[in-house]
């Protein structure tokens, strides 16, 4: 014990204590651990009789090579089961009723003893839950706005379309009531109609939103982007 109480093992159990809810590599300690002079192998000898005490647990990440180490000394963490996120590396202590109740019902429906203290359950937390959302939100109204400009230039070319047929078919030789062009001539100006009464209520609807908005929320609010969501809860609120 006293070969390694050295002052590199005091080091490391310095930097351990200032990271405890962290999995790190014994490359990434002798990174942060390069200052002062310790090397990659004293991190990796002084890892090896830290775990031997069980102060420090080494264990493998999905997809990845390396070990990892978590400092299992600090206050609290003796004990306590870990949960660990596979998106940001951070570690967290389950409350101890719930940790409690669930080595419980392992115990009672499967019949298996929980080793709390050895144990890390692996997931996403709600950090990073919440910003794959966001993340994903995001790509969605990409997706939105594209869809949208997209129909935009395909209505855009069927009325251009439309209006150059009838131009170019205004004075045609019409064969009497089976005449095609005046069945196609007939089309195009119902379509347009259509288009055009759609666009006219669309833009009815846009107007009057946008006046709600400015008479109902202050002018700052307003700058921002507002959805029919955000103006339901603004206005029950």
């Amino acid at each position: 014990m006293s070969g390694y109480n050295t002052k590199q093992r005091r080091a490391l159990l310095a930097f351990l204590g200032e990271h405890p809810d962290e999995l790190l590599t014994a490359r990434q300690m002798a990174d942060a651990l390069a200052e002062k002079q310790i090397s990659l192998s004293a991190v990796y000898r002084n890892l090896a009789q830290l775990e031997a005490e069980e102060k420090v647990r080494r264990s493998a990440k999905s997809g990845s090579h390396e070990a990892f180490y978590q400092y299992l000394d600090a206050k609290g963490c003796k004990g306590a089961l870990h949960m660990s996120c596979v998106k940001c590396g951070k570690t967290f202590h389950m409350a101890d009723s719930n940790a409690a109740l669930f080595a419980k019902h392992l115990a009672q429906s499967e019949q298996f003893t929980l080793d709390a203290a050895d144990t890390i359950l692996y997931g996403t937390c709600s950090d990073c839950k919440e910003n794959n959302e966001q993340k994903g939100g995001q790509t969605m109204t990409k997706k939105f706005r594209f869809m949208v400009r997209l129909l935009a230039v395909v209505l855009a070319v069927v009325m251009l379309s439309s209006a150059v047929y009838l131009a170019v078919e205004a004075d045609h030789d019409c064969s009497g009531d089976d005449c095609a062009i005046c069945r196609q001539i007939s089309i195009c100006e119902n379509l347009l109609k259509s288009l055009g009464l759609a666009g006219a209520a669309a833009a009815i609807s846009a107007a009057f939103t946008y006046t709600v908005c400015r008479a109902l929320l202050p002018r700052g609010e307003t700058s921002g982007t507002l959805t029919l969501v955000s103006l339901k809860v603004k206005l029950s609120n």
